[in-house]
């Protein structure tokens, strides 16, 4: 625990002298963004390259980077100015406590909290006076790669937590979690800290390792939470999930709803209630969960993924692909193979 401790104080320090002789931020050229607008929301979005750049022949795909006291950021006009990023972020709030506007929605965060959030959500920050953040940046490729591996998982809540985390079509997504000490929580995420601080460039797999644990440990803390938070103490939410996810190919709502006992309306609401989504939404998420793991390690062609999924024809299938991952099912496929010998299903 004391050696945690001095290693992030010294971290902290170092850092401190290094934007004192301005050598940390000499090669980023943060004149790059390009100020945009979403719903009267002034931002910038800062880009993965000036991060994640291929220094020395080693691919960073996590960094570790401080914060510190300071005032918000303000346009030109007055009003806050937000951010976005290429990548993803946890903020981690050492010690003391910040203040952070997600989406124009203000937070305080305290010690001891970590904020997950994807690569759409628009946010700034006020640290507040002997406060200390860490900020955990994770490169898309990195994410990518930690997505479809556990993808592969027999785990339908797992699924669901980082589909939703993930998803490129979200507008926005972002979880805030309690690290409770003593718990293998606090344990995988001071790992990855040490493991960042300590060897900024090496040993990349050892903390992808960390990382995928600390993602185990997060989603079982959220399906706590719907749990702990269910409006119908008879009903656990991972049990829909679980449901969906054993029946995705016909599955409907009234399906759901007579399997569960509850009215289409009543589950409807439920299921908005517990997580801002609709049922269609978490379908289609698992739908798409499946193609990814079906495309990155069967020989099965796209139709017969298509009919598998409980899409009728490929080219529906195709454009509901596209429209939330950016790319077709060929590019996917092609993109994120890992198998040089297939495994037929």
């Amino acid at each position: 625990m004391k050696q945690y401790h001095q290693i992030i104080q010294q971290f902290m320090e170092q850092f401190i002298k290094s934007i004192h002789n301005q050598k940390h931020f000499k090669n980023l050229n943060l004149s790059l963004p390009v100020l945009k607008n979403r719903q009267n929301l002034k931002y910038v979005v800062y880009q993965e390259k000036i991060l994640f750049s291929n220094h020395n022949n080693f691919n960073q795909n996590i960094k570790i980077m401080p914060d510190f006291y300071r005032a918000q950021k303000f346009s030109s006009n007055g009003n806050l100015l937000y951010h976005c990023h290429e990548y993803f972020e946890l903020i981690y709030v050492y010690q003391g406590s910040c203040q952070c506007f997600l989406d124009g929605v203000e937070h305080t965060f305290y010690q001891n909290q970590l904020c997950m959030m994807n690569t759409n959500t628009l946010h700034t920050m006020y640290v507040y006076p002997n406060s200390s953040i860490l900020n955990i940046l994770i490169s898309t490729k990195l994410f990518d790669e930690v997505f479809v591996q556990l993808m592969s998982e027999n785990d339908s809540f797992l699924g669901f937590f980082l589909d939703s985390i993930y998803n490129r079509k979200n507008k926005s997504k972002f979880y805030i979690f309690d690290i409770l000490t003593d718990t293998d929580c606090e344990f995988y995420l001071r790992k990855l800290i040490v493991e960042c601080v300590q060897n900024p460039v090496k040993k990349q797999q050892v903390k992808k390792a960390n990382f995928i644990c600390l993602l185990y440990e997060l989603a079982e803390q959220y399906q706590d939470f719907l749990t702990q938070t269910s409006p119908d103490k008879n009903l656990e939410f991972s049990s829909l999930i679980e449901y969906i996810s054993q029946h995705y190919k016909t599955v409907t709502l009234q399906d759901m709803s007579d399997h569960f006992h509850y009215t289409t309306t009543s589950m409807s609401k439920y299921i908005k209630k517990q997580t801002g989504r609709t049922f269609s939404d978490i379908l289609r998420s698992i739908r798409l969960k499946n193609s990814y793991y079906l495309l990155s390690y069967t020989n099965l062609s796209i139709e017969e993924i298509a009919d598998k999924l409980g899409y009728h024809e490929r080219s529906y299938f195709e454009k509901i692909f596209k429209q939330y991952c950016g790319i077709t099912p060929a590019e996917y496929r092609k993109k994120h193979t890992t198998l040089k010998k297939f495994n037929t299903i």
